[in-house]
């Protein structure tokens, strides 16, 4: 029985160390592998911060105001010790006023971003579900015709950026073509549909009580 045993134990441990073993090289390897790729985010996160600073309507340079990170030890190339623990913002830390600014500045440039994407839908695809952008041509989710997806999905995202001459330009475009949109004969994704084609626009007459939303979600 003693014998038996211990040719069981051997055979386990010939069966398990190497995978024990690979184990833990790999985590190992991680250890080491980590803090270098958190440096290479935490400059990358710099570099979008400090432009993001510049570009906030005459703000002073991103140093002035503090920045994510320390410029100086990042650029010192030395991967710290694990875990690495990013310092949090100063401005935050002091509860200075200027980060409200700073946010403002970034809320503007995701709102023209928005814009940027809204409008070259609207020149090179209105007449389809979607735009191909390298191509700049327009593409539909089903051959039978258009729904007017981008448009759809496009509502609320418009609604909250502030962008109401877009958003009401958009829900016109689906009301003018709703008759041709709900008599597609195509079979379309019950889930797809009921999130995008009723889910927008009920969402939009829940955000601003419109008759049009609430009316073209009843004929979807």
């Amino acid at each position: 029985a003693e014998g038996r045993a211990v040719d069981a134990l051997e055979t386990i441990h010939r069966k398990l160390f190497p995978h024990v073993e690979a184990m833990v090289s790999y985590v190992h390897s991680w250890r080491t592998k980590m803090p270098a790729m958190l440096v290479a985010e935490a400059k990358r996160r710099l570099r979008v911060a400090s432009r993001l600073v510049d570009e906030n309507r005459g703000l002073a340079r991103a140093q002035q105001h503090g920045t994510l990170l320390n410029r100086e030890e990042l650029s010192a190339g030395d991967v710290p010790q694990w875990p690495l623990e990013l310092p949090a913002h100063p401005l935050d830390a002091a509860g200075d006023d200027r980060i409200t600014t700073i946010n403002d500045g970034r809320r503007g440039l995701v709102v023209e971003a928005i814009r940027a994407s809204w409008h070259a839908y609207w020149e090179h695809a209105r007449a389809y579900d979607e735009l191909k952008p390298a191509t700049r041509r327009g593409t539909n989710w089903h051959t039978a015709g258009p729904l007017y997806l981008t448009a759809v999905d496009a509502l609320t995202t418009l609604h909250l950026a502030g962008l109401t001459q877009e958003r009401d330009a958009a829900l016109q475009h689906i009301v003018e073509h709703l008759d041709e949109s709900t008599h597609l004969d195509a079979d379309v994704s019950q889930f797809e549909a009921t999130i995008r084609l009723v889910g927008s626009l009920t969402s939009l007459f829940e955000l601003t009580n419109s008759s049009a939303a609430r009316d073209a979600a009843e004929r979807f």
